[in-house]
């Protein structure tokens, strides 16, 4: 999550010291975006020691996400709203023998659904080009991250958990009319997970991951949506 906050100030910066002198005195101070688009867990898969279920956890890197955002520009170029975003992916197979904590072998359905929601307050900076019909967009957020995993080992669990998470994104909107527009983001949420519940048949109880096992939530999001600008 640092590298991220380092990469987004860095971004920031630098889209400030090449656009802040262009104006943008005629565009609204209230931004609306709703967006959804194609994503990618950038973390690299851990040593499970097994190719047939490196594979399967894999599959689980990519899905689709959606989100919306709302901000207010206090002064002609920065600003200040909410974020949220949703990430989903599932992967599943049947015919997984396993065997129990009591010595019984099982064999059914391996499956995961994996949510993971975003909420966050974010700074943005906006820069307009073409009067208005074009406005470059640059955001950083600090936020949390909620990871829910729906899943069945034979047996049906839940594995849920929590921790800060931390984003920046870019953008470019196009104005169709003063009011509405269309545009396209590539963005980057991150966080990392080391304690989850595990809730199955037997009850509920916490798990702290070692090291080797933490969660990384780190994704690569490419979307498009509309904007409102009033």
């Amino acid at each position: 999550m640092k590298q991220i906050c380092i990469a987004a100030f860095i971004l920031l910066s630098s889209v400030t010291s090449v656009y802040a002198q262009h104006k943008n005195d005629d565009l609204p101070r209230f931004r609306v975006s709703l967006q959804g688009g194609w994503s990618y867990r950038i973390a690299k898969t851990a040593d499970v020691g097994d190719a047939f279920l490196k594979d399967y956890i894999n599959g689980l890197r990519s899905g689709f996400h959606a989100g919306a955002d709302g901000a207010f520009f206090f002064t002609k170029n920065y600003g200040a709203g909410l974020k949220y975003a949703y990430f989903n992916t599932r992967n599943e197979i049947a015919n997984v023998t396993v065997t129990t904590i009591d010595g019984e072998t099982k064999t059914g359905l391996m499956r995961d659904k994996i949510n993971i929601h975003y909420f966050a307050p974010e700074f943005y900076a906006r820069f307009p080009f073409a009067d208005n019909k074009l406005v470059l967009l640059a955001g950083a957020s600090i936020g949390y991250l909620r990871y829910v995993d729906n899943a069945v080992l034979v047996d049906e669990a839940q594995i849920t958990g929590g921790t800060a998470g931390a984003g920046f994104d870019v953008g470019l909107d196009y104005m169709i009319t003063p009011h509405f527009g269309i545009g396209a983001n590539l963005g980057l949420i991150g966080g990392s997970i080391s304690n989850v519940k595990y809730r199955d048949a037997n009850g509920e109880r916490d798990v702290e991951l070692d090291n080797n096992q933490r969660e990384n939530l780190t994704r690569l999001d490419v979307s498009a949506g509309v904007r409102w600008y009033f």
